[in-house]
């Protein structure tokens, strides 16, 4: 009987203790679903409101799963009986499809699990060109800017046709030491292509015009 007694004493000594381990922050909710965002919506915030219900007052330290995921404490330190929130930002700029994100919040000086806070999306991609940055009408080019560094003779410009019909980019005013191309000179509509430059012989920095329907830009060429 001492023995059953001593082990009852103890399960109970236990189970009060993971109890108040349980029982130090309550959260009004711990998890949330944005729906659907774009690319291109900026930050998207959710708060969650929490209560210190233990005894003490405490700190927090949240972590998250993700980079594109930040996490802000109302405040440094909870008194008890106090409430605070976090705020969980989430950027969904190159990010597509579903998303499940997590932030761990830790009470510090406390040997308990983190409380998870779940944050879920679907990121619906809006321009499926933004690799390519650089804008002509309907041409888009991963840059403007091209360097031939000594001994390189020639490079290849990543473009594209962001349009539903078939263009065809002409180059203008290219110096004599320097062959401009596109390849395909027709690129038909969704498609990529590669703008094409090769030294014909040595040169100097320059700027050359490239037109496609009623829309003109320059690319610049440096050598080196």
């Amino acid at each position: 009987m001492v023995l059953k007694s001593l082990i009852l004493s103890c399960l109970v000594v236990l189970h009060s203790g993971f109890i108040a381990a349980e029982e130090v922050l309550r959260f009004e909710k711990r998890s949330a679903d944005l729906g659907n965002i774009t690319d291109t919506a900026g930050v998207v915030k959710e708060v969650f409101t929490f209560t210190n219900t233990s005894s003490s007052e405490i700190a927090l330290q949240i972590e998250t799963s993700c980079s594109c995921l930040k996490a802000e404490s109302s405040a440094e330190r909870v008194i008890p009986g106090g409430e605070g929130t976090i705020t969980l930002t989430f950027n969904p700029y190159h990010t597509v499809g579903k998303v499940d994100l997590r932030a761990m919040v830790y009470v510090l000086g406390k040997e308990r699990s983190p409380y998870i806070l779940d944050l879920s999306a679907n990121v619906i991609k809006t321009d499926p060109w933004d690799y390519l940055p650089v804008r002509i009408g309907p041409l888009a080019l991963k840059r403007d800017e091209v360097s031939f560094p000594m001994g390189e003779k020639a490079l290849r410009v990543l473009c594209a046709n962001t349009s539903d019909k078939p263009i065809e980019p002409v180059v203008q005013m290219v110096p004599s030491w320097l062959e401009a191309k596109f390849t395909p000179s027709v690129i038909p509509p969704g498609e990529e292509a590669d703008l094409v430059l090769k030294l014909r012989s040595s040169g100097e920095k320059t700027a050359f015009p490239i037109k496609v329907g009623g829309s003109i830009g320059l690319i610049k060429v440096l050598i080196f």
